[in-house]
């Protein structure tokens, strides 16, 4: 990342922890994490955050997750499966909804982001602004972001690739990918002052996340725009997600049409992660 006025380096407070115990297949949940279990260990920051306004905090820590709802291997394939893709500026941040608000007191708690929508490039929207949910807090009030999907903030400006999932209310949405978040411009240390960025910042350390981030700024939204036009022209159709992926998978494994080593020919850019799935699925690692 380059800033044209400054260097700076965009971090997180917190420390990198592990998932433990035994992975969930998470069908559908915004924070867009295929298997993750939510036995965290969180270590507070060195300097508490408590008692700032939420605009201004950092989460608690980071959690590590390996494997995603999607895996793109490129920008068009992104574009066909996101529901949403907009130009935009994250405006407010807040508490979101329970993820289990039948049981709270074991429900963990989503990040509530608002994006004031400048450009709409795939898809409609009714309002000028979008709700984006993003990993939040767990019953005890300690807060956590994914370490490929850290916490948005006020002032990022950038391009957003949204999906909203089946266990989604109408008109929220979530990050689709890692790769799903595109910044041209954030605010400085402070707060004070918006730094525009010369070329993208990009979170993801993926083959594509990274590639996406040697973009200009100032080529990004042609260059989306230009994926956007490849998809509905070569009629490009939407990845599946890897739990369905999985699911067909197991079903023709039982039926005898998988190798034991789990190798199959689907054409998924999503194909590579299939057989450690299946690896962890036979292991009892993963669970429907």
């Amino acid at each position: 990342m380059v800033l044209q006025s400054s260097t700076s380096t965009h971090t997180h407070c917190g420390a990198r922890v592990s998932v433990l115990g035994a992975a969930d297949v998470f069908r559908a949940k915004s924070v867009a994490v295929l298997a993750i279990f939510i036995a965290v260990i969180f270590t507070a920051c060195s300097k508490s955050d408590h008692g700032q306004s939420i605009s201004d905090v950092r989460p608690d820590t980071v959690a590590t997750v390996s494997t995603w709802h999607y895996s793109f291997d490129s920008l068009e394939a992104m574009v066909a499966t996101s529901d949403l893709v907009v130009a935009g500026e994250v405006t407010a941040v807040s508490q979101g909804r329970l993820m289990n608000p039948d049981d709270p007191s074991i429900s963990t708690r989503y990040r509530l982001v608002t994006i004031t929508i400048q450009e709409s490039i795939k898809g409609t929207h009714a309002n000028s602004t979008v709700l984006m949910e993003e990993a939040g807090y767990v019953p005890n009030g300690a807060s956590f972001e994914i370490d490929e999907m850290p916490w948005s903030n006020i002032g990022d400006v950038g391009i957003f690739f949204l999906a909203n999932y089946p266990d989604q209310p109408e008109g929220l949405y979530s990050q689709i990918s890692p790769e799903g978040r595109l910044l041209t411009a954030i605010r400085d240390s402070d707060g004070a002052a918006q730094l525009s960025l010369q070329s993208v910042l990009s979170f993801s350390d993926s083959a594509l996340g990274e590639s996406l981030g040697l973009i200009e700024s100032s080529e990004v939204h042609g260059k989306v725009r230009a994926a956007f036009e490849e998809v509905v022209k070569e009629n490009i159709s939407a990845d599946k997600p890897l739990w369905e992926l999985l699911a067909e998978f197991r079903q023709e494994e039982e039926a005898g049409m998988v190798a034991e080593d789990g190798n199959q020919d689907s054409g998924s850019s999503n194909q590579e992660l299939l057989g450690d799935l299946l690896e962890d699925s036979r292991s009892g690692q993963v669970a429907e």
